[in-house]
């Protein structure tokens, strides 16, 4: 289905495959945005689509454009995007990468502000997670979360440590009192 450089994702059947694999997901407040096209790095049509600078060692980027109003962007409507990572596996471990693309941003808008711009990484409960974003490095173990301040082109790197068994809960919360 995807065997060239860029998809359109006009077809149902690209779009089911696209949402089954990511469960990618995009609002403008509250009303849902559709990708209207798919970019994926390293591919000849995609050279200009996706910069060289944006990928990381060993990575590919997928780049989906979404249409909407300049108006969107100038007037700061809030645009919130969620989406499923599957991981890679490297060396013994499984990785998550995320590199965020700040390219149109408003001038004097910061990307600092976590309560307008923000990622959010949690530890399934069966694993512990090392995450680093930038000089910033931390451990986050099963079931913990952490909200980072993204940056342009930064990435936010995890990698899991997993568990082997699963946890033991003490007696009285297996059952109930």
């Amino acid at each position: 289905m995807f065997n060239g450089d860029f998809h359109s994702l006009a077809s149902t059947k690209e779009k089911e495959i696209v949402e089954k694999a990511l469960g990618l997901k995009a609002y403008i407040d509250k009303k849902e945005l559709r990708a209207g096209a798919l970019s994926i790095s390293g591919w000849p049509a995609t050279h200009d689509a996706v910069p060289k600078n944006w990928e990381q060692p060993g990575w590919k980027v997928l780049l989906f454009d979404f249409f909407v109003s300049p108006n969107v962007i100038e007037s700061a409507t809030p645009v919130t995007i969620s989406y499923r990572q599957p991981l890679i596996r490297s060396i013994g471990t499984w990785d998550f990468v995320y590199v965020p693309v700040f390219a149109h941003l408003p001038k004097g808008i910061s990307t600092s502000n976590t309560n307008r711009y923000s990622i959010t990484l949690k530890a399934d409960p069966y694993c512990d997670l090392t995450v680093t974003n930038g000089e910033f490095s931390t451990v986050l173990l099963s079931g913990q979360c952490i909200t980072l301040s993204p940056k342009d082109l930064q990435a936010i790197h995890a990698t899991v440590l997993p568990r082997h068994k699963k946890p033991v809960l003490p007696k009285e919360a297996a059952s109930g009192n």
